[in-house]
């Protein structure tokens, strides 16, 4: 499979065309359609048949990565999908990437979705989202989604699309809205109820004597009998257990969370 008239005009549209060599704000030498590399620096000018030419020579790397790479079998959108998408952040980062994970999977919409979190780039050593590049993983993302021959590829801008991203995926900016967090606080209030069951023993309390008189004192609660014949001890005992369990479902809750966190982010 090659890369279509499509896929080759959004690709055109978001590298741009300089015929001069040129350093992008990435700090690459680059020339043509986004061709990179030391014939960028060395050759100086190109006319547009020179561009193209780049362009297919270096699509035809990427094309044969994506061949190799995915295992499940794509329409003619989806791969030019894909090949804008890889020509864009290269082919090791690809193989790597959570895209090709859960393409391989068969969830084509998580991968399209995974397409996304590629729209931060390192401009003067500082990470940032760029609305150029979220452009470009929309146009990709349209294309890859799209039913082949029902539609066309939208206008959009080429401002910094042409610029190598990093994968930036979801994380929960309010550490308040942590799940962990919520199991950790549960564990927590859990073992203050059995630290303070255990306790017990020994604490200042008030009794009814067989005058029905209140005494005070200190004894061990374990050894007083309520008006149904339970014993202190007995309580202690269901305060302890009750704390045990909610431990057990404050962890059980901690692991649930962490591994939905991986079927979404990390597959």
């Amino acid at each position: 499979m090659r890369v279509s008239s499509t896929g080759l005009d959004l690709i055109r549209h978001f590298e741009g065309l300089d015929l001069t060599s040129s350093m992008d704000p990435a700090g690459r030498w680059r020339i043509g359609y986004g061709h990179l590399g030391d014939e960028a620096i060395a050759q100086g000018d190109v006319n547009v048949a020179d561009a193209e030419r780049l362009l297919h020579e270096d699509l035809e790397a990427v094309e044969a990565g994506i061949l190799q790479l995915v295992k499940v079998d794509l329409d003619q959108n989806q791969f030019d999908a894909l090949a804008s998408f890889v020509f864009n952040i290269g082919l090791p980062a690809f193989k790597k990437s959570i895209v090709l994970k859960r393409l391989n999977k068969g969830n084509f919409l998580g991968a399209a979705d995974a397409m996304a979190w590629w729209s931060r780039a390192v401009i003067n050593r500082k990470e940032r989202e760029l609305t150029g590049l979220i452009r470009r993983r929309a146009a990709e993302r349209a294309l890859f989604l799209e039913t082949v021959g029902t539609g066309e590829v939208g206008d959009e801008s080429r401002d910094a699309s042409n610029l190598r991203p990093l994968e930036s995926r979801p994380r929960r900016r309010n550490f308040l809205g942590s799940r962990t967090l919520a199991g950790a606080f549960l564990a927590g209030a859990s073992g203050a109820v059995i630290a303070g069951a255990s306790f017990m023993d020994g604490a200042p309390f008030r009794l009814a004597s067989s005058y029905g008189e209140p005494e005070s004192g200190t004894l061990a609660i374990s050894s007083l009998v309520d008006a149904e014949g339970f014993m202190a001890a007995d309580y202690q005992e269901v305060f302890q257990l009750a704390g045990a369990a909610m431990i057990v479902v404050a962890v059980l809750y901690i692991i649930y969370a962490r591994f939905d966190d991986w079927l979404q982010y990390r597959r």
